[in-house]
C-alpha cells in the first residue's frame, strides 16, 4: 500500500511539473503514468479520465506533426512518404496509451469489447494508412493555392467497422463470408518472464474475433503460451530452429558463420527441425479460443501486434492436427484503417483496364563481393510465372537483364503482377550488378593498369552497390500506378523493425508505392521449393483464385509434393499474404 501511495505521489508532481512547464509530450506520458497507478489501485474510472487526456494529448500532437509534414512535402515538392516524427511519436511515447485504453475501457465494463477494439486501434498503422490514402505520384511543383491541409484518420468506430465489412465481404453477408482475429499485446511483453514468487505477472494479450456479419467476440489471457513460456519466447524458438534447419540447405539469404551456427545448436541441441510442440503453444494461445467460432473455409485476415508478427500461423494446428491454412485462405494487415484502404485499393485496381502486364524478374547470381550464394532454381521459376502471367520479353529480365536500371524502367507499365526473385538481406532487393560496355571494360582495365582510381568510392560506377540494390527508401518513392500485386521470393523479404504501424520492412514500402498486395517470407526460402510453391501460386491465379486462395492451394500442393518431402512448415509457413481475401 505505501509503494502504491508512493507511486500515485511522483506520477502526480509528474502532471504537476509536465503542466507547469507546458511539455506536452511529458504531460502525456505522465497522465498515462498516473492510470497504471491507479489501476493497479483498482481506481479504473479515474485511470480512464487520465487515458483520455493523454489520448486527446496525442490526437493533438499527432495532427501537428501530421500537418507539418504535409506542409513540408507541398514545400520541397518532394516525394516524401513516411512522417518519422509522427512513427516515433506512436512508438514512443503513446502506445501504452492506447493499450492500457483498452484495458482499462474492459474492467470498467466487460461488455465494451468493441470499444476497447476501437481503443487499440487508434495508434495503430497510423502512418501506413496514412500512405495508402495518400497514395499518388509525386508532386513536380508546389501547387499555386495550396489545399486545406488534411488531419490525421478520425478514430475507428462502428460505423467505419460496418464500411470495412461492406467493403470486405459486401451488404448483408454471413458470418462464414469472412473473419478477422486483432491482436493486441503489451509493449512490456519482450521483458516477462516466466511467473515466480512475488513477481509481476506477465503482461496481458487481448484478441478480438470480428465476422462478417458485424459480430465481435474478445478474450483476454496472460501474454503466455501454455506451458509458462512468454509467447515472445516461443516465437524466437521457432524461428531459431527453422534457421538452423534451414542452415546446410540451398537457400536464398546470408549463410550464417559458423559461430551462430554453434550457438544456435547449443540452444537447441536435438532439436532437429522439430517445432510441433511449439507451434502447438502457440494455437492454443492464439487460436483456440476461437475454435469452433469459425466455419471451415471462412476465409481470415488476421492483425497481429508487436513480435506476434512472426509469427507463422499458416503452421498453427487446428484440433485435428491440420495447420491453419488447410481449413483457411490466409491473409495479413497492420491494422483495421489499413485493411480499408487495401480494400479501396481492391476496388480502384478492378476498374482498371489497361491493369494487363507482368514483371518478372530472376537475379539468381550477384555481384562476387556481395558474397551471397546462388539460386539456381530461380531461372525456371521465372520461366514458370511468366509463362503463367503471360509477361512481355520486354518485362521479364534474368539473369545478367536483372539489372536496377532495367527493373525501374519496367515498373513504369500498367502491370498486374510483380514477381521478384533475388536476394533480399537486410531489407534489400539485391540485383544483377550493371553489365560494362567493351568500351568501359578497356577504359576500367587501362586506369586499374596506371594505379587511377584507387581508395576511390563511386557510388555511380557500373557495377557499384548503389547500382544494384534497391532499399526500402527507393521502393516508397515509386508510383506503381495499377496497383499490382508483387512476390518477393528471396528470404526475409517479409521482414522488417516492428513497430505501432506494422512491420516496416519491404511489403510495407511496395504498399506504399502502390501495390494492391504483397507476398513475402519471415525467413529462409529454401531455393527449390520456394521455387515450386511461388510457381504453383501463379498458376492459381492465373486459373481465377484470389491470392489468398491460391497461396493455400499451392501450400497444400507442396506439401503432397514428391511423397511430401516439402510438407515441414520451414518450407512454406513463411509465406505471408498482405492485403485482403477479395478476388
Amino acid at each position: 500500500a505505501d509503494a502504491a501511495a508512493a507511486a500515485v505521489a511522483i506520477a502526480t508532481r509528474g502532471v504537476e511539473l509536465a503542466t507547469t512547464l507546458e511539455i506536452d509530450e511529458a504531460l502525456g506520458v505522465c497522465h498515462t503514468q498516473m492510470a497504471d497507478c491507479l489501476i493497479a489501485e483498482n481506481k479504473t474510472k479515474e485511470a480512464l479520465e487520465h487515458l483520455a487526456l493523454s489520448r486527446d494529448i496525442w490526437r493533438r500532437i499527432g495532427n501537428e506533426l501530421h500537418v507539418e509534414f504535409v506542409t513540408q512535402t507541398r514545400r520541397s515538392a518532394a516525394n516524401m512518404r513516411e512522417n518519422q516524427d509522427l512513427l516515433g511519436l506512436l512508438d514512443q511515447s503513446a502506445k501504452d496509451t492506447y493499450l492500457k485504453l483498452a484495458y482499462a475501457t474492459l474492467a470498467d465494463s466487460p461488455d465494451a469489447i468493441s470499444d476497447a477494439l476501437f481503443a487499440v486501434e487508434e495508434g495503430r498503422g497510423v502512418i501506413t494508412e496514412q500512405m495508402l490514402s495518400s497514395c499518388a505520384p509525386p508532386a513536380e511543383e508546389e501547387p499555386e493555392t495550396p489545399a486545406v491541409l488534411p488531419t490525421l484518420p478520425p478514430q475507428f468506430d462502428a460505423n467505419a467497422m460496418a464500411a470495412l465489412n461492406g467493403a470486405l465481404y459486401g451488404e448483408g453477408a454471413r458470418a462464414s463470408a469472412g473473419a478477422i482475429i486483432y491482436f493486441s499485446i503489451d509493449g512490456s511483453a519482450a521483458e516477462v518472464k516466466p511467473k515466480k514468487d512475488g513477481a509481476q505477472p506477465p503482461a496481458e494479450l487481448l484478441s478480438w474475433l470480428i465476422l462478417a456479419d458485424g459480430s465481435v467476440t474478445c478474450h483476454r489471457a496472460p501474454a503466455e503460451a501454455p506451458a509458462g513460456f512468454p509467447l515472445q519466447e516461443r516465437v524466437w524458438t521457432v524461428m531459431e530452429k527453422l534457421r538452423l534447419m534451414a542452415h546446410p540447405m540451398s537457400k536464398r539469404g546470408i549463410e550464417m558463420g559458423e559461430e551462430q551456427v554453434s550457438e544456435l545448436r547449443a540452444r537447441h541441441a536435438d532439436a532437429d527441425g522439430d517445432i510441433d510442440a511449439d507451434l502447438q503453444h502457440l494455437s492454443d494461445a492464439l487460436l483456440k479460443p476461437f475454435f469452433g467460432k469459425i466455419e471451415p473455409g471462412t476465409p481470415i485476415t488476421l492483425i497481429p501486434h508487436s513480435f506476434l508478427h512472426m509469427v507463422p500461423f499458416g503452421a498453427l494446428p487446428l484440433p485435428s492436427g491440420e495447420p491453419l491454412v488447410a481449413a483457411h485462405p490466409l491473409t495479413q494487415a497492420a491494422s483495421l484503417g489499413v485493411l480499408m484502404q487495401m480494400a479501396l485499393r481492391d476496388a480502384a485496381a478492378a476498374e482498371m483496364a489497361e491493369r494487363k502486364g507482368a514483371l518478372v524478374l530472376s537475379a539468381p547470381e550477384t555481384a562476387e563481393e556481395d558474397m551471397l550464394p546462388s539460386m539456381p532454381f530461380a531461372l525456371s521459376e521465372g520461366e514458370a510465372v511468366a509463362a503463367a502471367t503471360g509477361a512481355a520479353p520486354e518485362t521479364t529480365l534474368a539473369a545478367d537483364n536483372a539489372t536496377l536500371p532495367a527493373l525501374l524502367l519496367a515498373l513504369d507499365e500498367p502491370l498486374e503482377t510483380v514477381h521478384l526473385s533475388a536476394h533480399m538481406p537486410q531489407r534489400y532487393i539485391v540485383l544483377a550488378a550493371k553489365r560494362k560496355s567493351p568500351k568501359q571494360a578497356d577504359d576500367a582495365t587501362a586506369a586499374a593498369a596506371e594505379g587511377e582510381g584507387e581508395g576511390e568510392e563511386d557510388d555511380d560506377a557500373p557495377g557499384s552497390w548503389m547500382d544494384r540494390t534497391m532499399d526500402i527508401d527507393r521502393v516508397k518513392s515509386l508510383w506503381l500506378r495499377t496497383h499490382p500485386d508483387v512476390v518477393l521470393g528471396g528470404s526475409y523479404g517479409g521482414t522488417g523493425a516492428l513497430s505501432q504501424d506494422g512491420v516496416l520492412g519491404l511489403p510495407r514500402a511496395f504498399l506504399a508505392a502502390g501495390a494492391r498486395s504483397v507476398l513475402a517470407t519471415l525467413w529462409d526460402a529454401v531455393d527449390e521449393p520456394t521455387a515450386e510453391l511461388l510457381k504453383r501460386y501463379h498458376a492459381n491465379k492465373a486459373k481465377g483464385a484470389s491470392g489468398a486462395q491460391a497461396l493455400r492451394e499451392a501450400v497444400l500442393a507442396l506439401r503432397e509434393a514428391d511423397n511430401a518431402k516439402w510438407r515441414h512448415p520451414l518450407y512454406w509457413a513463411g509465406f505471408v499474404l498482405t492485403g485482403t481475401c477479395k478476388p
